[in-house]
Order: structure tokens, then C-alpha cells, then sequence
């Protein structure tokens, strides 16, 4: 079994979703019914097993404050392209230990192999245009569409 969830480093509980990001949920297929914000705490962060951030800069924050998570800790777009690269070589995991395997491999691709760090990002859309919420949830959905794939030979289903 999967679990996804979300918490961020620079908010605070119980904000409701933006309304320009729950259209582009609800046209993915998506129900933002109940969603509120939390604050990543300690146990939420040591409790993931493979922790995607959308930009560099999240990404060096959360280690800063908990460095136990360098190693699961990736750029969504990094580790959709790192996950490529091991499904070509190790196949798609179909047990647990074989994806728990796969974030591993990630890891240790990340360290040979060296990735552009051009466009790796994932624009901040908070009290932008619709236009930057649409171009942001493409891209999202986009990336994890394809993990989904690499990790579980399906796509998600936002239900």
C-alpha cells in the first residue's frame, strides 16, 4: 500500500486550497473536498520514505533541519528523471522491498550521475495567475504520471 501526503515548510494549518489550484485539481479529476494545509513537523518528515520537494531551495531547508532525510530526500523532477533511468535498467518493482530498492538506486544514481539543474524546479504558483496554477498542476500531474509508472506500472487515479 501507497500513502501520499502533503505538508509544507513555509505555512501554517488549516488554510484552505487556492481556489485557481483546486480548478486545476478538480479538471485533473481531483476532489479537494476537506483539504486544509499542515506544517511539516519532525514525525510527518521522519516518517516518509521517499520525500519530494518542488525546488532546490525546499529541498536544502528540510535537510538543513532534518539531515537523517538527505538520502530520501529529492527534487520531484530529479527523482522522475532518476526513477526513468533505474526502470530502464532494473524493470518496474512489484513489491515493496523491490520500490523501498528502487528509491535506493535513485540515490545512489544521484550521485553518479550528474543532472542539469536548469528546470528542475516547480514554479511556486501562491497568489499567481491562473495561467502559472495551470502550468504548474501540467507539470505535476506530468511527473507523477510518469513515477507512477516507473514505480507501480500504472498511473494514479486522482480519486
Amino acid at each position: 500500500m501507497v500513502h501520499v501526503s502533503s505538508a509544507g515548510l513555509a505555512t501554517i494549518d488549516g488554510v484552505p486550497m487556492d481556489e485557481s489550484s483546486v480548478r486545476q485539481l478538480q479538471a485533473r479529476g481531483g476532489d479537494s473536498t476537506g483539504f486544509q494545509s499542515r506544517k511539516l513537523t519532525r514525525p510527518i518528515a521522519m516518517n516518509g520514505n521517499l520525500i519530494l520537494t518542488m525546488t532546490r531551495d525546499q529541498q536544502v531547508d528540510l535537510i538543513k533541519r532534518y539531515p537523517p532525510l538527505l538520502k530520501r530526500t529529492f527534487l520531484l523532477r530529479e527523482f522522475m528523471a532518476l526513477a526513468s533511468e533505474v526502470s530502464s535498467l532494473k524493470g518496474v518493482p512489484t513489491t515493496l522491498a523491490q520500490r523501498v530498492s528502487f528509491v535506493d538506486e535513485s540515490m545512489r544514481r544521484r550521485a553518479i550521475v550528474a543532472h542539469s539543474r536548469a528546470n528542475e524546479d516547480v514554479p511556486d504558483p501562491f497568489k499567481r495567475s491562473d495561467e502559472v496554477h495551470r502550468d504548474v498542476a501540467e507539470i505535476i500531474s506530468e511527473s507523477v504520471d510518469c513515477l507512477a509508472l516507473q514505480l507501480f506500472d500504472s498511473s494514479f487515479d486522482a480519486e
